[in-house]
Parts: C-alpha cells; sequence; structure tokens
C-alpha cells in the first residue's frame, strides 16, 4: 500500500540531510514557518480553512484526516476573532520554534 505524503511531510524531507537524518542547518530558522504554511495549504485544499480578505476563516463542519492538522483547524475555530493568514502562520510557527528549543 502506497502512502502519500502531505505538504508539510514533503517539505521537512527536503529540510533534511539525506545521510545524517537531522534537518539541515540553513533549514533550521524558516522550517517552523514553512511547515506552519504547509498545514494551512492542506487544510484550505480540504476545503475545511479559506480566506475572507486576508482573514483565515474555518469551515462549519468537518474534520482534518489527522491529528496534526485538526490540532491547527481547532486552533482556528477556537479563535474569538477572524485573524490575517499571516498572523495563524506566525503564531504556529514561533510555538515550533519554541518547542524545538526545549527538546
Amino acid at each position: 500500500m502506497e502512502t502519500k505524503l502531505n505538504l508539510a511531510e514533503e517539505l521537512l524531507l527536503l529540510a533534511m540531510h539525506e545521510e545524517k537524518g537531522t534537518v539541515l542547518l540553513r533549514a533550521q530558522t524558516a522550517l517552523p514557518y514553512g511547515l506552519a504554511g504547509a498545514l494551512v495549504i492542506e487544510l484550505v485544499e480540504a476545503g475545511l480553512l479559506r480566506l475572507d480578505g486576508k482573514n483565515l476563516v474555518a469551515a462549519p463542519g468537518g474534520h482534518a484526516r489527522d491529528e496534526l492538522l485538526e490540532d491547527v483547524l481547532v486552533k482556528v475555530r477556537s479563535s474569538k476573532r477572524a485573524h490575517a493568514l499571516k498572523h495563524w502562520v506566525f503564531q504556529m510557527g514561533r510555538s515550533g520554534e519554541r518547542s524545538k528549543r526545549s527538546s
């Protein structure tokens, strides 16, 4: 059975050193933000998020196909007000940076 990688997984593979299995130094700073953007794109393509002007808006109902995407969807849905796409990518990327430093 062939498993299709999502965009975030493909991006992560591109950022990894082939032999060492570690993230390339030159990719470390931008990678969390790229991964956040890739997750948003996956949700937009699935019809669970959409852009309304500059704001990222969740579609009513529906669930993401995996836990990580669902976490992003829940964050957007639970926000008290709409935020720009830039806000979400920054927030999710920044939280990825913090978890990377604490590990």
